[in-house]
């Protein structure tokens, strides 16, 4: 997944107050562990959780006396429910810790970066992912584990203690055997070990059809036909599948070795596994005898048996209560759950040691890297990244248990054999196999006397091709005859059917245009642009890129500079192919022309140019969408490329990738490289363009030019990464580097130590581009990745969803037209800027949905609206402040205190109603009606209110308290517009003279609510509301009414009321002010 979509996932759940710490409360850890599912390690471990509990809480030298707890939760090793159950914890805990766990990548991964987020440290004690070393985004995340990768070397001690010299590798899809398959076969070749195949297949859980079945058994028959050592890097099931295949195949004969990672002996049994029931048991459990494991060391100090017998008790114990069958065994995981705690009590009694906070999970996390310390199993090493550098067993499974027969130290690298066993090989032998066939990989070893056989067999076959040469010759050329003739109209061009209507030529430069010399960088991980030095033009000369219509259709027209041509059987293989290619992704070809002198190809015409030119074209916006949809379009092109015949592109360059209308990028100028060979170039006497457009081709090519070649895969992926940093840098090749093309091409080509390649500002693209890109410029084309890598590296920074320009044009559509169409564009962005100002003001003055009926030109009629609520406040006092003011200083105050009335209510579902003087009213309900929750928002906006004038100073009398008071009252209303010319909306209805009565028998600094208004609240629930008794209502009969005075789980900060006015300085706002709003009708 993108990796910082996941901190959006519980937004709403983080706002709680935080209060502060107690020296004696409990330090409460909360332990993710799989109990059930495919993999219920926790029911073999979880005591160990409790024996390091309290084994800590009986030491006087740790956390100060403070007593350690924890509660637990099942994750099953799946990651939605890992990460709901991690919530769980942080949310019903009141003040949590740290988490302990999980125990699967699925898990770690998506709630490490919850924990980093909330800043909580989180020790694993069992995931394996390489992705969690990363401490950009996994700051607080330790292990008591080490990534897979770290036991690298042990598969070349193991290559090397038994005297192989070649293996297979075959490794699933999944991140996490990607990243240490890639690894091993990297430290192998390093050793001099040859891996001859590294096959990566889907995982079986993905698609359980029989495909991946099928997919096993091919993988399997073509590599056992070049090496005999197999090393397996998947997760159980898919282990199983292949051991059944191998056993299917024969291959369990002595013959050959399987060595895999982290597999249980549960694994055998299809139940476990996303195989299912499957009846094949038995003959699984016969493919797995001899299967080598390479897992985590199993102890072997002096209390580890103690410490197994105190997990088995605890097991059974609260809170856990699963006592273990005495045939089931205490797993390994068992020591580094234990020294998780450990590691974790020992760092935080540092950070409290020093006066640190507790709660700061990265201060603690810090203190956990690199150190040492004794755990459950010996000294235990944490290094700088958080991750356990670990000793690794391997184990022989033998009567279907897997038995350690050798330990690799970590500090030493050395592979130390246990004298008393001797491990069984597939099919029962106790002799490893050679790792080669009897007769060597070149029949180097049994050299035969063959000529006679090889005589006899090819007089045989030479007389039977000549009797059947004789038969069918003459059919045979017919018919080849007469196919190539229909091959040949299906795509050749009658010049004369090509139509020139006009003059114009679209004008591309063949190695970029011209540049100002300077790259311009962006933000930090952001894609930046730029213009390159290095790809700028030194001369005028253009190439013409005419363009026609042909048959209807547009067609850009490639002039190929010969002077005849002769079709030969190799041409027209060619041609048949390029115009076979179909996909979005790779520009069709049209066909071709080979009348003299009109010798040309015709391809579908794009309308944007090339990436180049749009790179280099300034009034083009591109955001970080369009330049990885650009990456990803060309990643598919180029992988659609190597799936074909042609195998690769060979002149890979963002001059050859074209982007039409939809903005989609398609690659062209790809095969017919016997076509167009022996052409006259019209650079031949311009050094600096010939050197120019070898910017983006790979070393090796450069040291050995093919005289006519397609290229070859590493070759294109070497050109990628160059287009990759014109991307990112929005600039040519090496814009960087103030050099001449031919001193680049040089260096390039002399292969020198440290190679030269681009320099790309490190803030300028995410780190993962950065690496992509350097990977694609490897020297060693075999270091290149493949192209399935590069797009799923792009499809990673993407945020894992398909990019798609035609959504992202959308809202984009106006800014990036046409250049002609600009000037355009910017008027009528002008005249939207203004509509908006228009509607802006217009919204202040009406609701919205009532200002969209009346531009419309409809007629608004009045509404009725059964249950509405309605705020009333005024100034207490106002009148004689009014007097005792100057009239600047009397608008300055009321200014002022409707500003922050303004801001306030915006955050709330409510329609501002009128001001008059020094009166307020506001209405929730109407013109949207919202259930009941207009009272609700009504109630929490008086207390907002309130809460506000507390700290509201009048600017000539700061030490004045504003005598704020409220009224509010729910009932039925009628609203609607009333007139044509100025329309205003009105509401209607005793409910509004209710509301106002309430205000204004109320007190200053109180809010006055009705009981209509109480018995909503009381529905709703969560407001405090105190009875204030029975008063007279001018108008009415005696009301009883209530005061508000707060809402549970809000702190809100309300005026004393010792500040507030005496009753008898409190008159009838409408005693004050005649013109207040009291009447039945308001206007708004």
């Amino acid at each position: 997944m993108g990796k910082f979509a996941l901190l959006m996932l519980v937004p709403s759940l983080l706002c709680f107050i935080c209060v502060g710490s107690d020296d004696h409360e409990d330090i409460v850890l909360g332990l993710l562990l799989p109990f059930s599912g495919q993999w219920p390690v926790g029911r073999y471990i979880a005591g160990a959780m409790t024996v390091a509990v309290d084994n800590i809480n009986r030491d006087p030298n740790l956390l100060l006396g403070r007593n350690l707890t924890f509660i637990w939760n099942d994750t099953r090793c799946v990651g939605k429910v890992g990460l709901y159950e991690a919530v769980n914890l942080w949310l019903n805990v009141r003040r949590l810790h740290a988490f302990i766990g999980g125990g699967c990548d699925v898990v770690c991964e998506p709630v490490g970066l919850l924990a980093s987020a909330w800043n909580l440290p989180m020790i694993s004690w069992g995931c394996s992912s390489l992705q969690l070393s990363n401490k950009d985004d996994y700051n607080t995340f330790t292990r008591t584990v080490g990534p897979y990768t770290k036991m690298a070397p042990m598969f070349s001690r193991i290559m090397s203690s038994y005297g192989w010299g070649r293996a297979v590798i075959l490794t699933s899809s999944e991140n996490v055997w990607q990243t240490t398959s890639y690894a091993v076969k990297l430290d192998l070749e390093s050793n001099g070990f040859t891996v001859s195949n590294f096959v990566t297949f889907s995982p079986g859980h993905e698609n359980i059809s029989g495909r991946e079945q099928k997919q096993h058994v091919d993988i399997i028959k073509d590599a056992k036909e070049s090496a005999r050592i197999f090393m397996l890097f998947a997760y159980g099931g898919d282990i199983r599948d292949l051991m059944l295949n191998a056993l299917d195949l024969g291959l369990l004969n002595g013959e050959f070795a399987f060595i895999c990672v982290d597999v249980v002996e549960d694994a055998m049994y299809g139940r476990n596994t996303w195989m299912g029931e499957d009846g094949r048991d038995a003959d699984a459990a016969q493919a797995f005898d001899g299967l080598l494991n390479i897992h985590i060391k199993t102890p072997d100090v002096d209390t580890y048996e103690g410490f197994k017998a105190e997990v088995r008790r605890w097991v059974a114990e609260e809170p856990f209560n699963r006592a273990m069958k005495p045939e089931e065994k205490v797993d390994v995981h068992a020591g580094p759950l234990y020294d998780a705690v450990w590691l974790y009590a020992l760092a935080l009694n540092d950070v409290i040691a020093e006066g640190g906070d507790e709660y700061d999970g990265k201060a603690v996390a810090k203190k956990m890297r690199n150190t040492k310390f004794e755990g459950v199993d010996g000294n235990v090493t944490i290094d700088q990244n958080g991750d356990r550098d670990p000793d690794y067993a391997l184990q022989d499974l033998h009567n279907r248990n897997f038995v350690d027969y050798a330990n690799y130290n970590h500090e030493t690298k050395q592979l130390i054999f246990r004298d008393d066993f001797s491990p069984t090989w597939p099919g029962g032998g106790t002799v490893p196999p050679t790792g080669e066939p009897e007769c060597g990989w070149d029949n180097e070893f049994c050299q035969t006397n063959t000529v006679a056989i090889v005589i006899g067999v090819s007089c045989s076959l030479v007389v039977l091709a000549i009797i059947a040469g004789c038969v069918t010759g003459y059919f045979y050329r017919r018919v080849k005859r007469e196919a190539e003739l229909q091959s040949i109209n299906l795509w050749r061009v009658n010049f004369e059917d090509v139509v020139f209507d006009t003059k114009k030529t679209l004008s591309i430069y063949s190695a970029g245009s011209q540049s100002n010399g300077r790259c311009s960088m962006g933000s930090n991980n952001r894609l930046s642009g730029g213009r390159s030095t290095a790809a700028s033009t030194q001369t005028d000369i253009q190439r013409f890129c005419e363009y026609a219509l042909y048959k209807g259709y547009i067609v850009a027209i490639k002039n190929v500079r010969k002077k005849s041509i002769t079709l030969s059987r190799e041409q027209l293989i060619e041609i048949s192919t390029v115009r076979n290619l179909k996909h979005e992704n790779i520009n069709p070809f049209i066909g071709a022309c080979i009348d003299q002198p009109n010798i040309c190809i015709l391809m579908e015409y794009c309308h944007k140019g090339s990436l180049q030119d749009v790179l280099e074209n300034d009034d083009i916006k591109l955001d970080d969408n369009f330049k990885l949809s650009f990456s990803m379009d060309i990643c598919k092109g180029v992988q659609y490329l190597f799936s074909t015949t042609l195998r690769s592109h060979g002149r890979l360059k963002s001059s050859n990738v074209l982007i039409d209308k939809r903005w989609t990028c398609k690659l062209t100028d790809y095969g017919l490289a016997l076509f167009k060979s022996g052409q006259t170039d019209v650079y031949e006497d311009i050094e600096h363009d010939v050197y120019k457009a070898s910017l983006w081709t790979a070393p090796e090519l450069l040291r050995c030019p093919p005289a006519v070649s397609n290229g070859t895969p590493e070759g294109d992926i070497y050109s990628l990464g160059i287009i990759l940093q014109e991307i990112v840098m929005r600039g040519g090749p090496y814009c960087t580097q103030a050099l001449e093309p031919k001193e680049i091409v040089t260096a390039v080509k002399m292969g020198a130590r440290p190679v030269f390649r681009p320099v790309v500002p490190r803030d300028a693209c995410p780190s993962q581009m950065m690496e992509l890109m350097e990977s694609c410029w490897a020297e060693k084309p075999t270091d290149r990745p493949s192209i399935s890598r590069v797009k799923s590296t792009i499809q990673k920074l993407s945020g894992g969803k398909a990019q798609n320009l035609v959504d992202n044009m959308i809202g984009m559509m106006e800014k990036y037209a046409d250049h002609l169409e600009e000037l355009v564009n910017e008027r009528t962005q002008q005249l939207e800027d203004e509509k908006k100002k228009t509607d802006q003001l217009l919204h202040q003055m009406l609701p919205r949905s009532v200002a969209a009926q009346l531009k419309r030109g409809d007629l608004v009629t009045a509404e009725q609206y059964e249950q509405v609520t309605v705020y009333f406040s005024d100034i207490v006092g106002f009148t004689r402040l009014a007097s005792e003011s100057t009239p600047f200083q009397v608008v300055e105050l009321l200014n002022d205190l409707y500003t922050l009335f303004d801001d306030t209510i915006d955050n709330y579902d409510i329609y501002k109603v009128e001001t008059i003087g020094d009166a307020y009213m506001v209405a929730s309900g109407v013109p949207e009606r919202n259930g009941n929750r207009h009272a609700a928002e009504i109630s929490s906006l008086a207390l907002d209110l309130l809460s506000s004038v507390k700290s509201f100073r009048i600017r000539h009398r700061p030490h004045q308290q504003l005598q704020l008071r409220t009224g509010v009252h729910t009932g039925p209303v009628v609203a609607g517009v009333v007139g044509q010319k100025m329309p205003r909306f009105c509401l209607f209805g005793d409910t509004v003279n209710t509301a106002s009565r309430m205000e204004s028998n109320g007190l200053a600094l109180r809010i006055h609510i009705s009981t209509s208004t109480r018995d909503v609240l009381d529905q709703i629930g969560g407001f405090k509301i105190e009875l204030r008794g029975e008063i007279n209502v001018k108008g009415k009969a005696p009301m009883t009414t209530y005061w508000l005075i707060g809402k549970d789980k809000s702190d809100y900060d309300l005026p004393d009321l010792c500040l507030a006015a005496s009753p008898s300085d409190q008159s009838d706002l409408t005693d004050e002010l005649p013109g207040a709003v009291t009447a039945d009708t308001v206007e708004a």
